[in-house]
């Protein structure tokens, strides 16, 4: 696949992650437009400042438990 500069991009999501990569691909010369229904800082990147912890997710929360090999690799 070849990328071209100038090339419209859709991020979604504003948190962390999303953020950052519509910083990088704006710096590489995409036009980008961030897509995310909440208001800054109301998503989980606003309480957890985009810290990624996968094993406090598995310890508190029931539905992760069975996901840690998936959790450590992500």
């Amino acid at each position: 696949m070849i990328l071209q500069s100038g090339a419209p991009v859709a991020v979604a999501g504003a948190g962390a992650f999303g953020s950052a990569t519509a910083l990088i691909l704006s710096r590489l010369g995409f036009q980008v437009t961030v897509f995310d229904p909440a208001a800054p800082g109301d998503n989980a990147s606003g309480v957890a400042a985009g810290m990624l912890a996968p094993a406090a997710e598995a310890v508190f929360d029931p539905v992760s438990r069975g996901h840690m090999p998936v959790l450590r690799r992500g």
